[in-house]
């Protein structure tokens, strides 16, 4: 009987340099450099609130993760709802136009009655 191949595959070898990834106290971070392999492998991560932090993967439990998008363009209904609040902004600054043109046509009215 055949002994059962091992799979030696090295469990962080699917986490690299550029990857972004999530740690459960840092949160989210992008990969900038990894050393070592199996469970000595190291990686130093960038943490946008914690700054770089070397973590030993055995430890960190680090799970790939999409990078943030800054820039993202909004989708259709996020960007209906920005046109909608423009234009809810627009009317409330003509409906205060209209508002301090009559205060001032009254008070024009009170000075011709004294």
């Amino acid at each position: 009987m055949a002994a059962a191949k091992q799979e030696t595959t090295d469990p962080y070898e699917q986490i690299q340099p550029g990857d972004h990834v999530k740690h459960s106290k840092f949160g989210q971070g992008q990969v900038l450099h990894r050393t070592g392999a199996g469970e000595e492998t190291k990686f130093v991560v960038s943490f946008a609130e914690e700054g770089e932090k070397r973590l030993l993967a055995k430890y960190a439990k680090l799970k790939k993760a999409r990078p943030i998008e800054s820039s993202k363009e909004p989708s259709e209904a996020e960007a209906k709802d920005a046109d909608k609040d423009v234009a809810d902004e627009d009317d409330a600054t003509a409906d205060d136009e209209d508002v301090t043109a009559d205060d001032e046509d009254d008070a024009t009215a009170d000075d011709e009655d004294s």
